[in-house]
């Protein structure tokens, strides 16, 4: 089985979000592994699990999440990017004294060597964004 890395640095309410996400499904549906998607940039929003869209815009927040976690996608945000966007886990929110957490279920706080290792132990890479 063929193995894929994916960086996601888009934001979730525009357009190459929903795209991103239909050549993902494709590439699960096409037998493709998917041993790391690895959020960067506003690609972290993606991860937020407080954010709502609204009615008429695309869901592609949700439909991420759902994605992830029915595939067992090793999810990764980059702790730099969430961080200076407001994303915060269990960790860090207690790290910095914060009260509440919104990183959603099924993803994980981690840095670029983990990207890094999951290109070099992928077949191949995408990067949307």
């Amino acid at each position: 089985m063929p193995s894929m890395a994916i960086m996601l640095r888009i934001p979730p309410f525009h357009n190459e979000s929903e795209f991103a996400l239909s050549m993902v499904k494709q590439l699960i549906e096409s037998s493709h592994n998917i041993p790391c998607l690895f959020l960067y940039g506003d690609g972290v929003y993606h991860a937020q699990s407080q954010a709502v869209a609204l009615q008429g815009q695309n869901q592609s927040i949700t439909q991420w999440q759902e994605l992830i976690q029915q595939n067992n996608i090793n999810a990764v945000v980059c702790i730099t990017a969430a961080l200076k966007r407001g994303i915060i886990d269990n960790t860090e929110a207690k790290r910095y004294n914060k009260n509440q957490t919104n990183l959603a279920l099924g993803f994980e706080l981690g840095g670029l060597g983990q990207w890094v290792d999951a290109v070099n132990n992928a077949d191949q890479h995408l990067i949307f964004g």
